[in-house]
C-alpha cells in the first residue's frame, strides 16, 4: 500500500486502515510512506494494528517523524526488522 500524498492523522486513519486491510487481504504486506502527507500518532496506531494481524508487515520509506513518534511511545522495538 502506497501512502503517496495521503495524510495519516486522526481525521483520516479510519479510511486509511480500511484501505490497508483491503490491500493486505489481497496479499500486499508493505506500507510505503514515500511522499506521505501529514502524519500524527495515528500512523503508529495504524502500524501496530497491522503488525498484530500481519507480523510479516514491511514498512518502506518511513519518515523521521514516524520513527520519532514510535520511539516516543516506546514501541519502536516492536517494529525491529520491519523497516521502521
Amino acid at each position: 500500500m502506497n501512502l503517496n500524498g495521503r495524510d495519516v492523522t486522526v481525521d483520516t486513519v479510519v479510511s486509511v486502515k480500511r484501505e490497508a486491510l483491503d490491500a493486505f487481504r489481497a496479499g500486499d504486506r508493505t506500507v510505503n510512506f514515500d511522499a506521505v502527507g501529514r502524519l500524527d500518532s495515528s500512523a503508529v496506531s495504524l502500524l501496530l494494528a497491522l503488525l498484530r494481524r500481519y507480523p510479516e508487515l514491511r514498512i518502506e520509506n518511513a519518515p523521521d517523524d514516524l520513527r520519532t513518534l514510535a520511539r516516543l511511545y516506546g514501541v519502536h522495538e516492536l517494529f525491529a526488522g520491519n523497516g521502521l
